[in-house]
């Protein structure tokens, strides 16, 4: 879950800010944590996404207390500065694994990454829900709920919750996969419009779409995002990402964060996204574009391969990829358009 800092009223202090929501990246968020919990002070936080459902929820409010010297407890939620990528997000601790803690989310199938003291930057003491305390998923439960997310119990769990609305999504995905329906639909749809994306684009998409997604690091400014509109709804969003030479092995330039929401598959809104990175990339002089896509999402590989992108082996990421798949058993594939 991804988190953007809100107000405690001045009587409920100590919290670190007051006055006004502060809307920041997830970067921003990030750096102000780490100034709060430098001070020994709390920060209230309200958190988006869908990683942690059902004991953290989309909208939940949490506190994030410092560490204060503490190593984290298996089943604690704590706020980690992954790795790769520097985003931050609150997940649970899951396991010790050597010198390093596993981090997952409640309802992800696969961990983030092994994280060492340094990566964790506070533990949640509280979650607010429509203004009441929710207990459920803190305190001595949290071992119990780590143990069920070791061993697959919990996705299993999750996913008998999910199940009706599961079905639901496979059944439209199967008729959106019919090519009389994608003819008939893309005739009755409006036309597909992509222009650079606004930070609104971007909250209202993120909020309604899974977080639990891989990619290459970025840097704030080398981001260019797009979003896609139907009918004046945000439908699907893409990134183009310059990855600096000081940044190691993800250097160069990228298509990233390609995501188009369920109801508007099939209406060449993925098509349009691609289409317009790598007219913007050839603008630019880009000489090769490249995408990291997991080997299963056979959507997004049949269309990259459609719109001339070829599966290629980068050496310097090998080590990366492996390491990945290590945590959640799925491998990435680069695919690259020159």
């Amino acid at each position: 879950m991804t988190s953007v800092p809100v107000v405690h009223p001045a009587s409920h202090a100590p919290y670190v800010a007051f006055g006004g929501r502060l809307g920041l990246s997830n970067a921003g968020q990030l750096e102000l944590l780490r100034g709060a919990v430098a001070q020994g002070v709390p920060l209230r936080t309200r958190v988006h996404g869908s990683s942690m459902t059902p004991f953290i929820r989309d909208g939940d409010v949490v506190v994030i207390e410092p560490m204060a010297g503490a190593p984290p407890r298996i089943g604690e939620v704590v706020a980690v500065a992954l790795p790769v990528g520097g985003r931050m997000v609150v997940h649970r601790v899951v396991a010790t694994v050597g010198n390093g803690w596993l981090i997952r989310g409640d309802s992800c199938p696969g961990s983030d990454a092994v994280v060492d003291a340094q990566a964790i930057v506070g533990r949640v003491g509280r979650v607010e829900r429509q203004g009441r305390r929710v207990h459920l998923g803190l305190g001595p439960q949290g071992s119990w709920i780590a143990a069920l997310s070791r061993s697959g119990a919990l996705t299993r769990i999750n996913a008998v919750g999910r199940a009706p609305r599961v079905a639901a999504s496979r059944a439209l995905t199967t008729v959106q996969g019919v090519p009389a329906y994608r003819r008939a639909a893309r005739r009755i749809a409006p036309p597909v419009v992509v222009s650079e994306a606004s930070p609104a684009d971007m909250t209202s998409l993120w909020r309604q779409m899974a977080s639990c997604q891989a990619g290459p690091p970025r840097a704030g400014p080398d981001v260019l995002r797009f979003a896609a509109r139907l009918g004046g709804r945000v439908a699907g969003f893409a990134d183009l990402v310059h990855v600096p030479e000081e940044r190691g092995a993800w250097a160069g330039d990228w298509l990233a964060s390609l995501a188009v929401r369920a109801r508007y598959r099939g209406l060449g809104v993925g098509q349009a996204l691609v289409r317009r990175v790598v007219a913007e990339a050839e603008v630019r002089g880009i000489g090769e574009l490249r995408l990291a896509v997991c080997e299963d999402d056979r959507r997004t590989i049949r269309l990259c391969r459609k719109l001339g992108f070829e599966p290629v082996v980068v050496a310097a990421l090998e080590p990366v990829i492996r390491e990945g798949r290590a945590c959640d058993a799925r491998r990435r594939v680069i695919m690259r358009r020159r």
